[in-house]
């Protein structure tokens, strides 16, 4: 029924709004890292320090699309572990950095989960658009089912018929917008009156 694939179609796009949201989300904390763990590291390297090269590359991608923002993560996990890797070999060893309480460990989680968020809007987006192409389909087929209704109720009943009053109960005129299609299941015709079964 129409009704249905209208709500089918809704609850779709809800679903499609959750998965963009939870993919946004995880964008931003990502960029937000991306932004400022390389000045973490930075304040934290020595001058001489050779790792300061690999910061360059970081520094280098800069996060303005999806691609950029992973790019730039992957890099940044990369230093960031030697570094941790190096503090730790200190004497006395020094603790791994964190930028806002997040660890490499969890920043790397977020990078890898990131590639299945990106999927699932893809996947939700592509049901959607079958939903609303279904439901297209379905309402021309409906319309066309009705307009052959009509010309069978025009052509079926005398002119001042109460039956062919009925037909000005409809809006037909040219430029106005068409009335909601209903599904017809059945006519049953009868010698007084003819029955329309219809349901949404």
């Amino acid at each position: 029924a129409i009704l249905t694939r209208v709500n089918d179609r809704d609850v779709q796009q809800d679903v499609v709004d959750l998965a963009a949201s939870a993919r946004d989300s995880n964008y931003e904390s990502i960029h937000d890292v991306n932004m400022r763990a390389p000045q973490v590291i930075d304040a934290n390297l020595p001058p001489d320090d050779d790792l300061h090269d690999e910061l360059d590359d970081v520094f280098a991608v800069y996060p303005e699309t999806q691609e950029t923002n992973l790019e730039r993560a992957r890099l940044l996990i990369s230093l960031w572990t030697i570094v941790n890797e190096k503090r730790a070999a200190m004497t006395p060893p020094l603790p791994a950095l964190e930028v806002g309480g997040t660890t490499v460990a969890e920043f790397q989680t977020a990078v890898t989960n990131h590639r299945a968020l990106l999927q699932t809007v893809a996947d939700e987006r592509a049901q959607l658009s079958q939903l609303k192409s279904q439901l297209s389909a379905h309402v021309r087929k409906v319309d066309r089912a009705n307009k052959r209704w009509y010309q069978a109720w025009s052509n079926n009943f005398a002119a001042g018929s109460p039956e062919i009053d009925a037909l000005s109960l409809i809006d037909v005129e040219t430029g106005t917008s068409p009335p909601t299609p209903l599904e017809i299941d059945a006519l049953t015709h009868t010698k007084h009156r003819t029955i329309d079964e219809t349901s949404e």
